[in-house]
Order: C-alpha cells, then structure tokens, then sequence
C-alpha cells in the first residue's frame, strides 16, 4: 500500500495479480556445487521472484487465490459488504476488508463509527490466518485496528475451511466489538488528569525506560511526544478528560501524525502497537482509579 498522508485513507484493491508459489532452495556445498534442500521450502511472489518466506517443506500455505475464496464466503456468512483487499510489506501479510453492520460504538458511547471485520493471512510465517477489526470514527478521521485472539487457523494440512468456521468467525467478531465496546465505556466513565496524560505518553514512547538507563533522549522523540501530546489536548477537549479521550488522542497521533505505510486501520506494523499498548495501559489505569 503506497504510504499516503493519512493512516485513514482507504487503499483497497479488488484482487491480487500474483500467487504465492512454492520453490525449493539451493545451497552451495564445499565444492562449490549448488544441492536442492528437500527438507525446507522457499515461498516466492509468482510476478517477481521475491521470497516471502523460508520454511520446512511440511509447511502448507494458504494460497491468494484460496484467500479471495475465503473473504467471499466469509462476506456470504457474515452478510458484511466485501469493500476490498490490501497488502502489508510487500505481500508478507495480505488482508480483506469486510465492512460490518454492527456499530457496537455507537450503541454503547453514542459515537457514530464504521467498523470493518478485517480477514487476514501471512506469507512469512508471522501469524496463522486470522481475523481482526478496524474501528473510524467519522467525527475526527482516527482509525485503529486490532488482531483478534482466538480468531485463528494454523497453516496445516489439515486446515480446513467449512462455512461454519466462517459463521463462527463472524460471531467471534461481534462478541469482541461488543466486548472492546463496554471497555470503552468504562474508560470514558473514569476522570484524568494531566499528569496521567504525561505518564501514559511517557510509556508509549519508552521515555520512562530510558531516562533509569540514563540515555540521552533524542530530538525525535521530543517531537513524537509534543505531536502525541497536541493529539490528547484535542481529544480531551471533544471526549472530555477521561480515559477514553485519552485513548482516542493516541488514535489521532497514529492516524494524523504518525504517518506511515501500514495498511488501512493500523491493523499491523508500528502504529498497530502503539494503539493496542495504549489500549492496555489505559485499561490499567482504569482498574487502578475506579
């Protein structure tokens, strides 16, 4: 996906023009002659040779064209439009975007959002096909993502895709957003301080831990930090001075400042771990202060 100047614009694409194929390696002996190894496999992208993953030859990977097959039942399941698919890192990790019915934010905070149940495979042996989600809040464009535990299937021989496991994957999503939904809830329900915005930017940005080692921070940080800080000031002051405008100030740092090319809804990559820490730590907080 090419890097765009914000993480909310939509990049999808209907299909995909390459196939993931299955190539045997070569080594060099000590005499200089190149020997297959029968044991392990080499994945490669079928339009330019590129090697998306070394493995054992026991391996079973999901093919692209099984994938698009999959998001189709998936989408026939669910009753969730199919809007398109994307790539993260040149293919490592293909995803589909299945845009869902079932606005659980606004039921529970009576904010308006559109939520996508995201359909995901890796090519590099990461993670197993999984399912995950990206919430977009019209109001303010921040958009955030997340892997949903549980909402896997190992590549295997064995794995077998029934429509059931669809229809399961589709009521493993709904109770997961109604689950993160009451999280949010209860974060907007508990009252801050500043002092707790400085603290939580302090930990996602590693501050803490590199002032008790004694490390000189660099000037990028200051700035990452100012820019997160800018993000909570505006995200209080609509959401009010709660976790939950907290936790929305870190989506707009990742969604307007923090430019990158991580595929739509900050589902994987850098920024992915920043809002799923920030979603953690501000569940902390929210045990702590209740």
């Amino acid at each position: 996906m090419a890097k765009s100047t914000s993480n909310a614009v939509k990049d999808f694409k209907t299909g995909f023009n390459w196939e993931v194929e299955r190539h045997t390696p070569m080594t060099m002996n000590k005499a200089g002659i190149y020997l297959p190894e029968d044991d392990y496999v080499a994945l490669k992208r079928s339009d330019n040779g590129n090697t998306l993953h070394l493995t054992n030859a026991t391996y079973t990977e999901t093919k692209n064209s099984t994938f698009v097959e999959y998001a189709h039942k998936l989408s026939e399941a669910s009753g969730y439009a199919l809007e398109g698919f994307a790539e993260f890192r040149e293919g490592e990790k293909v995803l589909a975007y299945l845009k869902a019915t079932d606005d659980m934010v606004h039921k529970h905070l009576g904010l308006a959002s559109e939520n996508y149940l995201v359909f995901g495979n890796s090519h590099n042996g990461t993670t197993p096909v999984f399912v995950g989600s990206v919430n977009f809040l019209p109001r303010c464009h921040n958009v955030w993502g997340r892997i949903m535990q549980g909402l896997k299937v190992r590549h295997t021989k064995h794995q077998v895709f029934r429509i059931e496991m669809f229809i399961d994957l589709v009521k493993g999503f709904k109770d997961e957003k109604e689950k993160e939904a009451l999280q949010l809830k209860k974060l907007s329900e508990i009252e801050i301080d500043h002092t707790i915005l400085d603290a939580i930017a302090n930990r996602l940005l590693n501050i803490d831990e590199k002032i008790l080692k004694g490390e000189l921070l660099p000037s990028s940080t200051g700035r990452r930090k100012a820019d997160l800080m800018e993000s909570f000031t505006k995200e209080t002051s609509d959401l009010g001075m709660n976790l939950f405008g907290a936790f929305n100030g870190v989506t707009h740092f990742t969604t307007h400042k923090k430019f990158s090319t991580d595929a739509y809804g900050n589902i994987l990559g850098g920024n992915q771990k920043i809002t799923d820490d920030a979603f953690k730590i501000c569940n902390e907080y929210a045990t702590l202060l209740a």
